[in-house]
């Protein structure tokens, strides 16, 4: 176990609005608060690599 747990959600055409509805759903589901940091990785397509890795902090 490598703590990651699965957790849907709606997609948006607006990065940060994803984001932000990820946030979210840590916030309320998964035990997390604010000021937590998560790494985030995106456009993590199989077998083409990884665009960005960031860390970021819940708001």
């Amino acid at each position: 176990n490598r703590n990651l747990s699965p957790y849907r959600t709606a997609f948006s055409k607006d990065p940060e609005k994803t984001l932000q509805t990820a946030f979210e759903v840590l916030l309320e589901r998964a035990g997390l608060k604010k000021g937590d940091k998560v790494v985030v990785i995106s456009d993590a397509l199989a077998g083409t690599g990884i665009e960005a890795i960031q860390i970021r902090q819940l708001p």
